[in-house]
């Protein structure tokens, strides 16, 4: 009796290591195997390719941060940039493919900053004169 539940024992116990092995992947443990974001390198291979995959990918990426940055106060790595909301893809591409070509130190950076970098040149924000407080007080 003691030696079939040991045996179901170890059966129970060698399932759970095996799922949890399987489940890995999915574990920000095991994020190296499968790098969660484009550098900015990545992302210009991407932007140059002639492979729909590829150019999709650029287009997602660059349009996911431009959607990002179009919100109230919105930041990516601390960089802001305005846009109008009428920017085609084929500018917004344009724009990061021209920045990151220009910039070949951008290739080490994560994408997103890459791209966040290249539309806030694009199109600044205006920086308000004075602190906040002499703007409230009308100063």
């Amino acid at each position: 009796m003691r030696k079939m539940k040991l045996r179901g024992l170890s059966i129970i116990f060698g399932g759970c290591l095996l799922l949890a092995n399987t489940a890995g992947a999915a574990d920000p443990f095991f994020a190296h195997e499968q790098p969660r974001y484009r550098s900015g390198a990545q992302l210009l291979d991407d932007c140059r390719s002639e492979e729909p995959q590829a150019q999709g990918r650029c287009a997602g990426y660059v349009m996911a941060v431009a959607d990002m940055l179009g919100g109230a106060s919105a930041r990516i790595d601390g960089l802001e940039a305005c846009l109008e909301g009428d920017e085609t893809l084929a500018e917004l591409l344009g724009v990061v493919r021209a920045h990151l070509e220009a910039n070949p130190a951008r290739a080490s950076v994560k994408g997103d900053g890459a791209v966040a970098y290249a539309l806030s040149i694009y199109r600044p924000c205006e920086v308000p004169e004075g602190s906040f407080t002499d703007r409230v007080l009308g100063r």
